[in-house]
């Protein structure tokens, strides 16, 4: 009979249960404040489940803000709908850190908070949001509840799951870890949770003594990510990975530690133990490995003949060519090993799926019959191969590309190399491991920031000729050394994939002219079926001739609903402007608009062209329109300025058109436009550098009032300071975050501002 699980999300819940008759337990206690008084009620209730089998339990403490960030952000975007404060309260309301960043965030619309988060992790990072201080003062509490004996005395768990993330854990509790989990020698399955934690390695060397207990495990999950263990550490896991011979599935996650070359063998060591193993997960990114770590780990697999899955990270570690070498080693093994499955198993031909994947290197169930020496054969339809931000030049990209040549029949591949050494050789051998792709449908194919030139680039082309099922294309070359040969090698290529409905196509910082501009929007004109484009070629060579044959590439898209268009610093006139604007007026459709034609040569005409094709879109709800640097006058902002009064839905705007030769009459008509914008909540509004008066600026001030769902509002004002000197503009009483985009502030701008943000507090 299958267990019933009971889950929980309070204590107050779980005390109501009937105890006795419970055998599997889910209680999810993120953030609980706990303190001796609600542990001793936790331990009481857990001495009376006496039939318990399975016990999960999450003690994990949110310290670091970013997790709370990282969760609204997700749960605003997709879901506008009201939350509730139950809902809420455990992540944000209640946090007092969380609530002097961000006043009254309870009582805020999802569309306010929705603007923080986008504002704090635009301008924090991921990385850098502030960390609230540890609460030290608990781990004595937390000791105590696990040197209870209730834990250790419910002597008939097979399943443990215990979360003790985020609680500033040092050694005296990783010791203590190591008395409970001891105990439990009927254990089959445990899942450790324990980390960002504090733990160095002798609390790792006290864990990894406990689990070496427990004999019987077959499956062990062991996350002990961001502590402050080494290569010492390191060694009591392989200490222990040794001791439990039973385990069919490991799921190993030390990233961000320290661990050297020597921890990495002693994990190596430990593996090569673990026979039985069908399923391995090890995160081994951000350490301190370099080549003869992965060349170690590398051995550590070759006893481990029953894997059907392997998930392998070893991103942001010192690894070269001969760790990518060890690499294509791997690679080759996942056949070996299937191949041996296939020899035992001679039904499994529907297994199908080899993924070396973002930030890991997979083998997900694959099938193979390679056979060394004869027949090069696989049956893998999926790869997903990640190896960026490493130091794999020339020698190491040749190897990889061997080991990539065999898989004949791969439906979805993704490949990312971006941030390496690799030069053309590379690139060239990459190239013709590529070539053997023909039942492509999905290829997202990464080599941004290395040295690659034309040659290198035509040898990509020609492997992407073959190309004819593509549905989806996510192609990265920027910032290598490619001209107009390697640009016409790749447009050659993107000619055939006419079933394509997503494209995204990055060239930028390269050496691209027109001639290669051209090819590539010869290309382009094939791709009726197009739903979502993001074209980027910014910082070329590209003139008219190259901006007319993108241009009529572009006529053929009527589908679209997204564009996101970059062809900025480069040298493109009203010739050029004319052509692409042309091509955009068919977009009736489009949601989403990222138009970046900055840093160009387009003066009315071309701007005239752009304008009248941005009046259709009047089903927008984001624009981003950047025109800054060109020679636009009053002529051109009036068309621009029309466009705009047609966008009835949009929320979000960032129009920047600085540093042109826009005078009253121009910036008067934006002004107009921007009183139909009435449903902006964010707004970036740059027109600074240009020759309009105090007059329009206050016109531009009063426009703006009439945005009155605003939250976030950037406006450059280092010209023209007016803008905020309009009584009405005190009607945008939602603004939570202003940035004024200037340094020089007159101090009577200052207080009229101060003026302003007090009849709006009253």
């Amino acid at each position: 009979m299958e267990q019933q699980i009971n889950s929980f999300n309070s204590l107050k819940d779980f005390k109501k249960s009937n105890f006795k008759a419970l055998t599997s337990i889910d209680l999810q206690l993120k953030n609980f404040d706990f303190d001796s008084e609600q542990l001793d009620a936790l331990n009481t209730s857990l001495k009376k489940c006496c039939k318990l089998e399975s016990l999960v339990l999450n003690l994990q403490q949110f310290y670091n803000l970013k997790c709370y960030y990282l969760f609204m952000f997700v749960i605003l975007n997709n879901r506008q709908e009201c939350i509730q404060d139950d809902e809420l309260n455990p992540y944000f309301i209640d946090n007092q850190w969380v609530i002097n960043l961000i006043p009254n965030f309870k009582n805020m619309s999802n569309d306010q908070r929705y603007s923080h988060m986008q504002f704090l992790l635009k301008n924090y990072g991921y990385e850098e949001l502030p960390i609230e201080p540890k609460k030290s003062e608990k781990i004595p509490v937390l000791r105590d509840f696990l040197q209870d004996d209730t834990i250790s005395n419910l002597v008939n768990l097979k399943s443990l799951k215990l979360n003790l993330s985020g609680n500033s854990m040092n050694d005296k509790v990783a010791f203590t870890i190591f008395t409970v989990i001891g105990r439990f020698k009927m254990l089959t399955n445990l899942n450790l949770q324990l980390w960002n934690n504090q733990i160095s390695d002798v609390g790792i060397s006290n864990i990894g003594a406990g689990i070496s207990c427990c004999l019987n495990l077959t499956g062990l999950t062991l996350n002990i990510a961001k502590n402050q263990f080494g290569s010492e550490g390191a060694f009591y896991i392989g200490r222990l990975l040794s001791a439990c011979k039973q385990l069919i599935y490991l799921d190993l996650n030390i990233y961000q530690n320290q661990i050297e070359d020597g921890g990495a063998s002693a994990i190596s060591t430990g593996l090569s133990s673990c026979q039985l193993l069908t399923y391995l997960n090890l995160q081994l990114l951000e350490n301190k490995l370099t080549d003869k770590g992965v060349q170690d780990i590398a051995s550590g697999f070759r006893n481990c003949l029953q894997l059907k899955y392997l998930e392998f990270s070893i991103i942001k570690n010192n690894i070269g060519n001969e760790g990518a070498f060890s690499l294509g080693e791997i690679i080759y093994r996942c056949d070996k090993i299937v191949q041996q499955i296939l020899q035992d198993l001679s039904n499994c031909n529907q297994v199908k799926d080899l993924e070396l994947s973002k930030k890991q290197l997979i083998g997900d169930t694959a099938a193979s019959q390679i056979e060394q020496g004869q027949s090069n054969q696989t049956h893998i339809t999926n790869l997903k191969f990640n190896m960026s931000k490493n130091q794999i030049g020339n020698e190491g990209a040749c190897a990889i590309g061997r080991a990539l040549s065999n898989y004949k029949l791969l439906t979805n591949l993704e490949f990312y190399l971006f941030k390496n050494q690799i030069g053309n050789e590379g690139a060239c051998a990459i190239g013709r491991a590529l070539s053997n792709y023909k039942l492509l449908t999905n290829l997202e194919f990464d080599l941004y920031k290395n040295q690659i030139g034309n040659e290198g680039a035509c040898a990509i082309g020609r492997a992407l000729s073959n190309y004819k099922l593509l549905t989806n294309l996510e192609f990265y070359l920027c910032n290598n050394q490619i001209g107009n040969e390697g640009a016409c090698a790749i447009g050659r290529a993107l000619s055939n994939y006419k079933p394509l409905t997503n494209l995204e196509f990055y060239l930028c910082n390269n050496q691209i002219g027109n001639e290669g501009a051209c090819a590539i929007g010869t290309a382009l004109s094939n791709y009726k079926l197009l739903t979502n484009l993001e074209f980027n070629l910014y910082n070329n060579q590209i003139g008219n001739e190259g901006a007319c044959a993108i241009g009529r590439a572009l006529s053929n898209y009527k589908l679209l609903t997204n564009l996101e268009f970059y062809l900025y610093k480069n040298q493109i006139g009203n010739e050029g402007a004319c052509a692409i604007g042309r091509a955009l007026s068919n977009y009736k459709l489009l949601t989403n608009l990222e138009f970046y034609l900055c840093n160009n040569q387009i003066g009315n005409e071309g701007a005239c062209a752009i304008g009248r094709a941005l009046s259709n879109y009047k089903l927008l709800t984001n624009l981003e329109f950047y025109l800054c640097k060109n020679q636009i006058g009053n002529e051109g902002a009036c068309a621009i300025g029309r466009a705009l009064s047609n966008y009835k839905l949009l929320t979000n705007l960032e129009f920047v058109i600085r540093d042109n030769q826009i005078g009253d009459a121009g910036a008067s008509q934006i002004a107009q436009g921007l009183n139909s914008c009435t449903h902006l909540t964010n707004l970036k509004f740059r027109m600074s550098q240009n020759y309009f008066g105090n007059e329009i600026a206050s016109a531009i001030g009063r426009a703006l009032s009439k945005c009155k769902q605003l939250t976030k509002l950037f406006i450059d004002l280092s010209d023209n300071m007016n803008i905020l000197k309009s009584s009405e503009i005190i009607n945008c009483r939602n603004i939570k975050i202003l940035d004024l985009g200037s340094k020089n502030i007159e101090e009577a701008l200052i207080k009229a501002l101060a003026c302003i943000l007090l009849k709006i507090s009253e």
